[in-house]
């Protein structure tokens, strides 16, 4: 969604700032009046507000080591790190946040305490007037972080100035209240790396290093004399390594005209080779056959899927 706001506003000529917020101690600090007041405001059953309620209210802790436990601690605050349930519950608690745009050209994406405000105009400096506006004014991220005990940190707040590649449009320092914000890169959001052009790079040579990993992983673990059996590597090599390597694939490994190509060296196609060479070394360490086998050999003898299908099959 993100990729596709940015790229919508560079089709309309204009460039995007994204400011990244950090909420420090998310679950931990959550208010649960402020979350119940939350889930009724937004017409939660009362029966599923009620549960949640009682839920939250009159809990103890307690600590023990070397032997010793303490007297019960009650716990007045937090959702429940951890608990299934805080996920959901913590959507409703920062929904307020989703509020805060009143304007067509102003954003905001939140997934869990991964909150990201966004400004689109014609340029960075009114982008980031935007954004100090969307921070400051009455009803914006710091009134709710102080009335949600949510406090941000303001040394992982990360700026970040989208625009094409060729574009020559001068990025400035983003002034808030607290600090002076210079842009970055780069930056990872929600596991996947985002760069100022949107061309990946960073995002395809983390996820080529991760597999590279895998692969030498399990190609330790299947030893031709003492290792687990090709049955065993093949079912790691599918429910442990493929999902690393193509986390968010539909994103960094799409071909810009809507078509794989090997004639360039550059972008998805670049990425691509290198993703078909990782699999070919996790097929080689599957099967321990030579490594002079051709590579479509290899994928029929371990039933797997040409890397390329792969990359469309998970895309798709």
């Amino acid at each position: 969604m993100l990729a596709h706001k940015i790229k919508d506003t560079w089709r309309a000529g204009k460039v995007a700032a994204v400011l990244f917020l950090d909420v420090e101690g998310a679950f931990l600090n959550a208010i649960p009046t402020k979350l119940v007041h939350n889930l009724r405001k937004h017409r939660i059953p009362g029966k599923y507000v009620g549960f949640i309620e009682k839920m939250l209210t009159d809990r103890c802790t307690m600590l023990k080591y070397d032997g010793h436990t303490s007297e019960p601690i009650e716990i007045d605050n937090g959702i429940g790190q951890g608990d299934p349930l805080s996920m959901v519950l913590y959507q409703y608690y920062n929904a307020d946040l989703l509020d805060i745009p009143s304007r067509k050209n102003k954003d905001t994406l939140a997934y869990v305490d991964d909150t990201i405000l966004v400004a689109a105009t014609e340029t960075f400096t009114e982008a980031h007037m935007m954004l100090a506006d969307m921070m400051t004014r009455e009803g914006g991220a710091l009134e709710w972080s102080r009335t949600h005990n949510s406090p941000l940190e303001y040394t992982k707040l990360v700026l970040i100035d989208f625009t094409h590649r060729s574009s020559s449009k001068a990025r400035t320092v983003l002034h808030l209240l607290q600090r002076q914000i210079k842009p970055s890169t780069s930056t990872k959001y929600l596991g996947v790396i985002a760069d100022q052009s949107l061309r990946w790079k960073a995002q395809q040579a983390y996820a080529v290093g991760k597999g590279t990993k895998w692969a030498a992983q399990i190609r330790r673990l299947a030893r031709p004399t003492w290792g687990i059996t090709p049955k065993y590597a093949r079912r790691l090599y599918i429910s442990m390594a493929l999902p690393h390597i193509l986390y968010a694939v539909d994103v960094w490994c799409l071909s810009e005209r809507g078509a794989w190509t090997r004639v360039s060296r550059i972008g998805p196609a670049k990425a691509l080779n290198q993703i078909i060479t990782i699999q070919r070394a996790g097929v080689l360490a599957i099967i321990g056959s030579l490594r002079t086998s051709a590579t479509d050999t290899l994928n029929a003898h371990a039933h797997l899927l040409p890397a390329k299908l792969t990359v469309r099959k998970w895309c798709h």
